[in-house]
Order: C-alpha cells, then structure tokens, then sequence
C-alpha cells in the first residue's frame, strides 16, 4: 500500500536561487515521510526507485538515501522510455514477493530553472555524482519505439509529431470536421487549465478559454502550444509504499493507508507507421478493461481520475478506451500543460495528489470507500499503463496484470517502405512548425498492396492545404521520401 506522498513545487525565479532536481526529490521524500506520520520511516528503506530526468545524476537514489538517513537501500533508475507505471509496479510487487519491506520512488525535475538561467545568460550546474546505480532499467529504442527511417524525416525525435499524425487519424476516423474537433479539444484543455488554476500544486494559475487555447501557436498541426505537456517546470514527488504487516508494526494510521487495487501494463511497441490502424491503440484498450476487471470496477464507479495527458490524441483514447463519460473530469492535477508535466515524472506526481484526494477529510466522512485512476504513457504512445488506487484493498488482494503478450498477438502491422516511389493514400498527417512559420509536412501513406510508406513535402501551398482540409484519404504521388498532390 501507499502510506505517504510528498509533493513540491517550486516557483523560485532566479535560478541562483533555485534549487536543484536533487535537492527537490530530497524535499518530497521528507514530505512523504512526514505525511506518513511515523518518526524515523525514512531511515528504514529497503528500495529507492527514480525516473531518470534531463539530470545527470549517476545514482540519484543514493543521492537520496544518503539524505534521508538510508545510505544502505538498494536503488533502481529507470530511463525514459521506461513507463512510470514498470516503476510503481516493480516496487508493489516487490513488497507484496515479501523481498522488500519498504520502497521509496521518487522523482524531479527543475525545467523552470534551466529556462530561467537561458533567459538571463547564466550558468548553472548541478551536484556531480558519478556513481552507478544498483539497477538500471532502458528501454530498447530499436525495437518498437522509433525507426531511423520515421527519424529521418521532419519529425526528428520530438514526440508532438508523432502524436499529431496518430491524431489526425483519429479525426478522421470519427468523422469529425476540422472546426469540430477543434473546438472539442480546445475546450477540454479549456477545462484543464480551470482545474489546474485552482490545484495549490499546479504550476499555470493563468485561467484560459478556448479561444485562448486556439490562438496560441502551432507547434505540429492540429497542437498548439497549450495542447502539449510543459515541462519546463520545478516540481518533484514522492510516493512511500510498504505492506499491510509492516505499516502495522511501524504505526503508520489506518487513514494514511491508500491500496493499489490493480495496476496493468502493456509494453509491446510498435512504431507509429507500423501501425494497422493509426487512430486506435491496442495496448490501452486491453490494459484499461483488465484494470477494470481486476478492479472490479467501473468508469462510474471512479471518485477522480488522472489521463496522461501528454497530447490530446492520448486522452481520448484512453477515455474511450476506459468507458468514461463525456462530463466526467479527465483530470485533477489540471494535466500535463497546465498542472505541470516534468520530464518523466508525472505519474508519480499525479499519484501522489490523488493519495492527498482520496483521504481528503470531507471525502473521509463518507461512508463509502473511494477509488481513483491514474494512466500512464511512454514513448509514442508506445506503452500503456493504468493504476487504480482505493481507500480499501482490492478483495481479491494486489493485481498485476501484464497484457504485453496479448498485446502482441493481437496487434495487426503493416510493413513499411521507407523508399517507395508511386501513388498513396495519406493515412495520418501532420505539419511540424518553428516558431515562426510551417517547416514541413509529414505523412503516413497507405500503399497500393497494404504496406505502409512515410513522406514529407516542403511545399508552401501543399502544407497550407493540410490544415485547411481533412488531408487523410487524399491520394498523392510520392518520390522516395517526399510527397506531392498526383496529377
């Protein structure tokens, strides 16, 4: 179970001043250990487990540990790449194996810092440790995540393009016009940015409309600035997980326990242009009905509920995926662009605000026991994760449920022909920007005999075109790997 979670953040504006990723991680596993409300918790860790951030700490968790006063506990780093829900569940299931008793994950980052020290041409550093970590935990970005061939065209590494080819897909599909579905995000995340204002540990305390939301810049069509996660943020969380006969023997308060009901996890990849059917994903969809089932849950039957939401397309998805309502609030942190999302910590962060929700005193006074969800999403919406937490045990103990496998066997690909010269039909598109102005349009295209091929035009008139009008389904003439309008 969960027994104490600690949050910071940090809004200091001189990055002199500033403290330090480390020094925040510090901060909130002080703060979990006095939510716990045990004296001297902290020095009693068996496991410090930490996503890896733009930090280059070589053995953040002993940094940790040292600080807190458990210098001998065995620590784990995990890559980005790596879903922050592997983290939450190799630590659950570690203590429920009985070979751990007590498990620190913790994580940070300081983006504000850093974009502070740019912006006033200062530099700063970090504290130097070069140690290894007793376990290290990287993902293989050779199988599943991302191809050379998808690299090598205007998308580069940066996620936001990927997304938007898979959300453009999804548009389609649905048969959304383009002025509905902007204006469908534009007011959910219209929505995030009212919740995560009034969140005492959001990061923008700035109220947007939609209106607003659209207005802001194009950084790959159909997402403007307000539809991506801002990392550049000071925030660090802290979660301390132990079991029932050790937070007994410890003290800990009946009111401070918070279970883990279900955590299911799918982690095959598939590149994006792989993909048999842009706009849906396999792996959420499994994962999401084997939470609920062992769970046994419904959507209704959840009291809050966090989606990643790193990009629109990834809330949808798991939001149809999970049976929510179309009312129903998709998040309570105030999300990813507006609550804050650092850099391959916000899992972490987002769970330990609903541990805070869940014992809340007006909640506590209800009879009724509660339930929240937090999802969770690596690479190119590669791996799908999804935790329920309750103030009361799952009947049927702790349930960890991998679908990697089904995932796999179920998942329809396609071939793809990186080199293709011939006719197309597009499949998913988008048109990645600078600040400034559109820098190139990308496609995933459909090929003649079922394979797939990906391409980029630099044509002004050609990238206009694809964000005036639905470009999925358009037939284009492709040479090797640009694309224009056939004849």
């Amino acid at each position: 179970m969960l027994i104490g979670a600690g949050v910071v953040t940090q809004r200091e504006t001189d990055p002199a001043q500033a403290d330090e990723p480390i020094e925040l991680m510090i901060r909130a596993a002080r703060e979990a250990g006095q939510d716990a409300g045990v004296a001297d918790l902290l020095r009693q860790i068996d496991r410090i487990l930490v996503p890896v951030g733009r930090w280059s700490y070589g053995n953040p968790g002993a940094m940790i540990g040292e600080a807190i006063g458990s210098p001998t506990a065995v620590t784990l780093s995990a890559h980005a790449g790596i879903s922050q829900q592997t983290i939450l569940s190799d630590a659950a299931s570690a203590i429920a194996a009985g070979d751990i008793r007590t498990a620190l994950i913790a994580g940070g980052e300081a983006g504000n810092r850093l974009l502070q020290a740019k912006i006033a041409g200062v530099d700063i550093s970090d504290t130097e440790d070069t140690r290894e970590p007793d376990h290290v935990l990287r993902p293989d970005y050779t199988s599943g995540i991302l191809a050379d061939f998808e690299r090598e065209t205007a998308l580069g590494f940066m996620p936001v393009g990927y997304y938007a080819i898979l959300e453009t897909a999804w548009r389609h599909a649905t048969g959304m016009s383009i002025d509905a579905h902007e204006r469908h995000i534009a007011e959910r995340y219209a929505r995030f940015s009212e919740i995560g204002a009034a969140n005492p540990h959001g990061w923008n305390t700035d109220r947007l409309s939609a209106a607003q939301i659209n207005q802001a810049r194009t950084i790959a069509y159909p997402y403007g600035k307000h539809h991506v996660s801002n990392w550049n943020v000071d925030q660090a969380s802290a979660l301390l997980m132990t079991s029932v006969a050790e937070a007994e023997r410890l003290g800990v308060a009946r009111d401070r326990w918070i279970f883990p009901q279900a955590f299911t996890e799918s982690n095959h990849a598939v590149i994006v242009s792989e993909r048999g059917t842009l706009h849906e994903s396999l792996g959420t969809t499994l994962a999401a009905a084997a939470a609920l089932e062992a769970a046994a849950c419904r959507a209704n039957d959840l009291d809050f509920v966090e989606l990643y939401t790193c990009f629109p397309i990834a809330v949808e998805l798991y939001a149809q995926a999970l049976g929510l309502a179309p009312e129903q609030d998709l998040s309570f942190t105030g999300a990813m662009p507006f609550g804050g999302g650092p850099f391959n910590n916000f899992v972490l962060h987002s769970t330990a605000q609903l541990a805070h929700l869940l014992r809340s005193k007006g909640l506590q006074e209800s009879p009724e026991p509660r339930r929240g969800l937090v999802s969770a999403v690596s690479g190119f919406l590669t791996k799908q994760g999804i935790a329920i937490w309750g103030t009361e045990p799952n009947p049927d103990g702790y349930q960890f449920v991998d679908v990697s496998a089904q995932t796999a066997a179920q998942h329809d690909t396609r071939e793809v022909l990186p080199d293709y010269t011939g006719q197309a039909t597009v499949a998913g598109y988008t048109v990645m920007h600078d600040r400034a102005s559109p820098q190139a349009g990308v496609a995933v295209l459909d090929l003649p005999d079922g394979a797939r091929g990906i391409a980029s035009t630099r044509n002004p008139a050609l990238m206009q075109r694809m964000e005036d009008e639905d470009f999925c389904g358009t037939e284009v003439a492709v040479d090797s790997r640009e694309f224009d309008l056939s004849p």
